[in-house]
């Protein structure tokens, strides 16, 4: 609504209402079926989704917030990516948005000393829900340990040598 897009304030807010109107006559037909087959669902969904991406981005820089390398963080040699679409590329799908996931390891390793010089935030060996599991049970030694360094040219012959 703040970037007056009413159309899609309408549309979002017509659908919501729908899919209440759906769900309350479904109640009244079988409520532990609905329960079972929508309410709950719809809610363990909405949660993983959330938190997913606030794991995504729960590392912001505070020098560079507004930048793809600076919003988020990647996630790269984990085995979540082959089931997500590359979905722990995240910094590029930041940067180059429109680019294919089947591209995007690809363009991470192209890219390491652009990675390098921006400082990006990228983890080996661990996806987005254990990073915000760790986050949330404090365990910085096990994130640390897992962070590129890229502040020595070693950081990046380490990466390549472990992908």
């Amino acid at each position: 609504i703040t970037k007056k897009q009413w159309s899609i304030a309408i549309n979002g807010s017509l659908s919501l209402l729908l899919y209440l109107l759906f769900i309350n006559k479904l109640l009244n037909i079988n409520k532990i079926a609905t329960i079972y087959i929508f309410i709950i669902p719809f809610i363990v969904a909405s949660l993983a989704l959330m938190f997913g991406n606030w794991s995504q981005h729960l590392f912001v820089d505070p020098k560079q917030p507004d930048t793809g390398y600076g919003c988020t963080i990647n996630c790269v040699n984990h085995f979540e990516n082959q089931l997500t679409f590359n979905d722990g590329y995240h910094i590029v799908h930041h940067l180059v948005s429109r680019l294919h996931w089947s591209e995007m390891p690809y363009h991470f390793m192209n890219n390491l000393d652009k990675y390098a010089q921006q400082d990006a935030l990228c983890f080996i060996n661990l996806g987005f829900f254990e990073i915000g599991v760790l986050a949330m049970l404090q365990k910085w030694d096990i994130l640390a340990n897992s962070v590129i360094k890229w502040d020595k040219l070693g950081g990046i012959i380490e990466l390549k040598m472990k992908l």
